[in-house]
């Protein structure tokens, strides 16, 4: 549902997978990462490449959220859609002021596993 063409069935499926990953859901953090089970990062990925609005603004506050956990940093930067996230967020940030501090803090969040720096800095977009 989230890669659809509709803006509204996009934003509304990523303000669900935001509020599975809130500060009053923590402990789904980790599960909806590491588990296998599910696959967020490719749509949350897509969604950073919307035009700027509700859809892409509730991607980079999910996207925050799960950056937290120690367990994730490894899996967002090395998975499948790191390349597709770091270079996202990194769009984001040049085109996008007012959503720019979340990507940011996305980055930093990231970048708290020391091992990640290197791989985020081969994913970020070179002017």
């Amino acid at each position: 549902i989230i890669t659809t063409k509709k803006g509204d069935k996009s934003a509304a499926a990523v303000k669900r997978i935001y509020e599975l990953c809130d500060v009053g859901h923590k402990q789904n953090r980790v599960p909806m990462i590491c588990s296998g089970n599910y696959d967020v990062l490719t749509p949350l990925a897509q969604c950073l490449t919307q035009e700027s609005g509700d859809g892409r603004h509730l991607t980079c506050l999910a996207l925050n959220n799960l950056s937290i956990p120690t367990e994730n940093k490894r899996v967002i930067i090395v998975g499948p859609s790191s390349s597709a996230i770091i270079g996202g967020l990194c769009k984001v940030i040049a085109e996008d002021k007012q959503d720019s501090y979340l990507c940011c803090i996305c980055l930093m969040n990231l970048s708290f596993l020391e091992a990640n720096i290197a791989t985020m800095l081969q994913h970020s977009p070179v002017p």
